[in-house]
């Protein structure tokens, strides 16, 4: 199994709870919700490499198939792949673990998701200025 989890949130949740506002809370943790949902369907979304040449094994495309997301806690999601053998295709949580014959060849998971990670704090930012700009004003 794979798990990956967004550790930067709780920072980003902590600084909206500052401003002693639980409705910029559920706006953010609703936000970073619905990007680790849009990270899932990228994951779900990227192709396969192409096969090895001689190689026998029959892709049933489980592997893209078993991603999903959790809420761990207040501001804590988790993106996980169920798959026992995802680590030796797409790496751990750490980036390691993929068996030779995917080295170089299979994209890792944790790369993916890190590339997008930026997004995160320009989604929450974009849904607390949609929501100040639906307030009536004073």
């Amino acid at each position: 199994m794979v798990t990956l989890r967004v550790e930067n949130l709780p920072e980003i949740i902590r600084a909206l709870l500052a401003l002693k506002t639980p409705a910029m809370f559920r706006i953010a943790d609703s936000a970073a919700g619905k990007w680790l949902k849009r990270v899932r369907l990228q994951l779900f979304k990227t192709r396969y490499p192409p096969k090895r040449a001689g190689q026998r094994y029959v892709r049933t495309g489980m592997l893209g198939s078993s991603w999903s997301t959790s809420v761990i806690g207040p501001g804590r999601y988790q993106i996980k792949n169920s798959r026992t053998y995802a680590r030796y295709v797409v790496g751990d949580h750490m980036g390691r673990g993929q068996a030779w014959m995917h080295k170089g060849r299979w994209w890792i998971a944790l790369e993916r998701i890190q590339q997008v990670a930026p997004d995160l704090a320009d989604t929450i930012a974009a849904a607390i200025e949609e929501h100040w700009e639906r307030l009536p004003a004073a």
